[in-house]
């Protein structure tokens, strides 16, 4: 800490003390972090080429308690690997929530509350493959460089790399910090026939040889002639096509000359056809003038005395806040957004009109997922990174209503804890809001009771998409949701593309929800 720059001090006769500053510290107390770690280890694999049931079983060794992984390990070998099976490994194998996919060697596993300390050297998941025959896993590491390798125990062998991904491997621990994992890569290697080198000798042996040759004569008296006599005709066919055309401002006629002449070398025909067609069309253009009011205003002046309209304004009452997910491809619509909007005519003798134009106007194609993925304007206002929260505009005959906004804010769908993501901490936040709301606490996903709380809760009420911002009578935040986001994450994390209304059938019923209009487009 420092003496601000207006510290100083003044003696009796109000002259300033020289004052030397020494700037000092304020040291917090804090408990002590722990951070916890784990190694996973690929492992070292002798398999035959052509085997069946090729396990691979990464496994873990100083496991400080695990209550969800993701594995995720890369192998050029796969091209020669036929998936067979997935399961969770003896580490964890009461974990009730798993997910794989064995064709890039991924996979998850987690338990809804309980975590489990795994013995070390015990497998997190194993995979079983069939590999290729001796020729394709030759074939595979030449094309990688691979080389040919012998011992006295296995023979010859290629040696293919098992790494984990750079990115993708993480674990949990009880309370949904991530455990710091240390790697060690592993490697698969691919037992071969040992190469056999067949010498051959051959013996040449030269022989003399004597030919007899015997010439016979015979005479015939019959004689035969062949005459042979070719026909060649030679036929040159000419065509051509000329087309003029001329075209005035008000009429076009266009004439066609076609000249065919063929040709043959004993007899000559010469024919000739000429076609003249003249089309004469009149063509009117009728021009329309087009005149476009926006909502400016409008003055005019009548010398009858006739009552005109004199300006122009528009009123917009915003019904906010308002809640989308990221996914929304949707445009915005006006009338979930505003209560009204209002054309306001003045008139010369004083007198005013409303015109509602609520279904006159647009959002030049804007939508939440265009307005969430925008990296100019995704940034919140500081409280949560993962939402976007701001307004948006109408437009009317092409123009943007400034002066009517309505809030929205944005998020990721079964991310309740607004961090953009979709994780197993999103889960467990859920599940901490259904004991408290089951034995009558004040549950809360934000610690807030303001607009983020009822973003929260809507983004995590996964399956009734509710914006009341708490529990009510219809609708809960309860264990159904919290296994859906598992499911989700799960999938995800696997790469296998998940979709709600896969996991969530009824959301293709949910009237307004987007896959209800998804369904039924």
């Amino acid at each position: 800490v420092g003496g601000a720059p207006l510290s100083e001090a003044v003696l009796a006769d109000d002259s300033n003390l020289d004052i030397n500053f020494v700037n000092g510290s304020i040291n917090i107390y804090v408990d002590d972090v722990e951070i916890k770690t784990a190694t996973w280890n690929a492992g070292e694999y002798w398999v035959e080429a052509g085997a069946d049931n090729a396990t691979l079983s990464p496994y873990v060794t100083g496991d400080p308690g695990t209550l969800g992984f993701i594995l995720d390990l890369d192998t050029d070998l796969l091209a020669e690997m036929t998936v067979s099976s997935a399961a969770v490994g003896s580490a964890y194998s009461s974990f009730n929530t798993t997910l794989f996919n064995e064709a890039i060697l991924k996979g998850t596993a987690s338990h809804v509350s309980t975590a489990v300390t795994a013995a070390d050297n015990s497998a997190l998941i194993d995979f079983t493959y069939s590999l290729g025959d001796a020729d394709a896993i030759k074939a595979l590491a030449e094309s990688l460089g691979i080389q040919l390798q012998t011992d006295a125990e296995h023979g010859s062998y290629y040696a293919f790399p098992l790494t984990f991904a750079a990115t993708g491997n993480e674990a949990s621990d009880a309370d949904n910090v991530e455990i710091a994992l240390t790697f060690v890569d592993g490697v698969i290697n691919v037992i071969v026939p040992d190469e056999t080198t067949t010498t051959t000798t051959t013996t040449t042996t030269s022989e003399a040889t004597t030919t007899t040759t015997t010439t016979t004569t015979t005479t015939s008296e019959a004689t035969t002639t062949t005459t042979s006599e070719a026909t060649t005709t030679t036929t040159t066919t000419s065509e051509s096509t000329t087309t003029t055309t001329t075209t005035t401002s008000e009429a076009t006629t266009t004439t066609t000359t076609t000249s065919e002449s063929t040709t043959t070398t004993t007899t000559t025909t010469s024919e000739s056809t000429t076609t003249s067609t003249t089309t004469t069309e009149a063509t009117t253009t009728t021009t329309v003038s087009s005149a476009t009011t926006d909502d400016s205003t409008t003055t005019s002046t009548s010398s009858t005395g006739q009552i005109v309209a004199v300006e122009s304004s528009i009123v917009a009452v915003a019904k906010e806040p308002n809640f989308f997910f990221s996914v929304d491809d949707r445009e915005f619509d006006a009338t979930e957004l505003f209560e009204s909007i209002n054309l306001i005519i003045t008139n010369s003798d004083g007198s005013t009109e409303a015109i509602d134009i609520i279904n006159d106007v647009d959002f030049n194609g804007l939508t939440p997922e265009a307005k969430f993925t925008d990296a100019a304007t995704n940034i919140a206002d500081g409280t949560y990174t993962g939402v976007y929260m701001g307004y948006v505009s109408p437009y009317y005959n092409g123009e943007i209503i400034e002066d009517a906004q309505s809030l929205i804010y944005i998020g990721v769908k079964g991310d309740a804890t607004l961090d953009g993501t979709v994780g197993l901490d999103d889960a467990s936040a859920i599940l901490a809001y259904y004991a408290d709301s089951a034995v009558g606490l004040d549950a809360s996903l934000t610690g807030t009771t303001g607009d983020y709380e009822t973003l929260a809760y809507f983004l995590a009420d996964v399956d009734t998409e509710s914006t009341a911002g708490a529990n009510t009578a219809n609708n809960a935040l309860n264990l159904d949701d919290a296994s859906a986001i598992l499911a989700y994450y799960s999938q995800n994390a696997v790469a296998l593309d998940p979709q709600w209304d896969v996991i969530i059938p009824s959301l293709k019923e949910l009237e307004g929800s987007l896959w209800y209009e998804r369904a039924n487009a």
